[in-house]
């Protein structure tokens, strides 16, 4: 199944970090056009299995993959796309071809407000992301940990404005790199108005990741984008004394938070652009955190990690309050992370207060298994506990 190319306002591409990148776009083409994709395959999936084994962060991952994004050589591009053609079970070159489209997607589009774009970007922006979905979806099934592959659905997900994909990656993402900042900071922004969310919504995420025990850094980040947000809404409305008080906590947070990997500069933008100008560029607010602040990145309690879903004690838990995309949010995660399953059979099961959706499913490769997911959030919300009554489904 593809996305639906419903669009809404704005862009979110994946931010950059400063870190030491393995190669550059000038190495890459050459290699491409060499055809030397063994030396590619070797290199990346080096870096892949050390972020698997926790030798790599999630930032130093994409910094090592991020070359992929600038390529532009039609010639090399040509030679990618050969690559992933002779090498259906190569999660290098499947993730490379699939984030260079997401990347010209996101290129295409613009940085503009979605109702300064036109017509052309648009249609570049549906067109790559067309083209970058199906690549990224096969890479994600050709590794334990495909953290990257789904930041970039996020991105597209969020774009075209399917919040049932998009809160299926963050839910894969989550299992994949439990304490992860990246997918957080990303799945949060949608959920901001201007994304059609609302602050309660972000709040309530907040308040989720926290029980969940999130590092406490990233807790102050969220909040921090929260506000950044919050003083851009006052100063559109022409409050800028107010605006400035939400900017300026914006940047307080960042700095209790760490600051580590540039995240002000990728996520507080407008807060730095209003308080940091002029001399006050050089006030303590305005300057990176110091490295003894990011101890706060440490989480809180340990996280789990490990494959959900196999039993009512490790649900998949869905997030959303909404019954229609919570039943489609399952659906996609049953599609992202067993491609090809067919459901035999759906049940409504509770245990200790608790709501959950258990579903029979014969993978691509023949396997029978039971999924189990926790739906309370949205169950609760759509009836009324005693009445017992069978919900209703959706097709994803």
């Amino acid at each position: 199944m593809r996305l639906a190319p419903l669009l809404i306002a704005g862009s979110l591409a994946i931010a950059s970090f400063a870190s030491q990148a393995q190669a550059g776009p000038g190495e890459i083409t050459t290699l491409l056009l060499k055809q030397d994709y063994g030396a590619l395959e070797k290199s990346f999936a080096t870096a892949q299995q050390q972020f698997e084994r926790g030798e790599l962060t999630e930032d130093e991952l994409r910094l090592a993959f991020e070359p992929f994004e600038a390529l532009r050589d039609e010639q090399a591009l040509e030679k990618l796309r050969e690559w992933a053609a002779q090498s259906p079970r190569s999660y290098v070159a499947h993730l490379a071809l699939g984030l260079s489209y997401r990347a010209q997607g996101s290129a295409a589009r613009g940085t503009k407000s979605w109702e300064k774009t036109t017509a052309e970007q648009r249609n570049g922006l549906t067109r790559n992301f067309t083209l970058a979905e199906p690549e990224l979806r096969q890479s994600i099934a050709l590794t334990s940990r495909p953290y990257l592959s789904l930041l970039n659905m996020m991105t597209i997900a969020g774009n075209v404005g399917n919040r049932p994909f998009l809160s299926a990656s963050l839910m894969l993402a989550n299992e994949a790199l439990p304490d992860n900042r990246l997918a957080r900071l990303s799945y949060a922004r949608y959920l901001l108005p201007r994304w059609g969310g609302s602050y309660e919504k972000f709040d309530a995420f907040v308040a989720l990741s926290r029980a969940q025990g999130v590092a406490e850094g990233t807790l102050l980040k969220l909040q921090a984008v929260e506000l950044n947000d919050r003083g851009q809404a006052l100063l559109a409305e022409h409050h800028g004394t107010k605006a400035d008080e939400q900017f300026r906590q914006a940047l307080q947070l960042a700095q209790q938070s760490g600051d580590e990997a540039g995240f002000r500069a990728a996520y507080l933008p407008a807060a730095i652009k209003r308080i940091c100008k002029g001399d006050a560029a050089d006030e303590p607010l305005c300057q990176p955190a110091t490295a003894d602040a990011a101890v706060a990145q440490r989480p809180a309690t340990p996280l789990p990690g490990g494959p959900l879903g196999g039993d009512m004690a490790h649900p998949v838990v869905v997030l959303t309050t909404d019954q229609l995309e919570g039943v489609r949010t399952e659906y996609a995660w049953l599609a992202l992370r067993y491609p090809g399953a067919r459901r035999t059979q759906q049940a409504l099961l509770s245990q200790a207060g608790r709501q959950y959706d258990m579903l029979s499913v014969t993978t691509a490769d023949g396997r029978d298994m039971k999924l189990y997911f926790d739906i309370t959030a949205f169950l609760d919300s759509t009836f009324n506990s005693k009445s017992g009554q069978a919900r209703a489904t959706a097709t994803p």
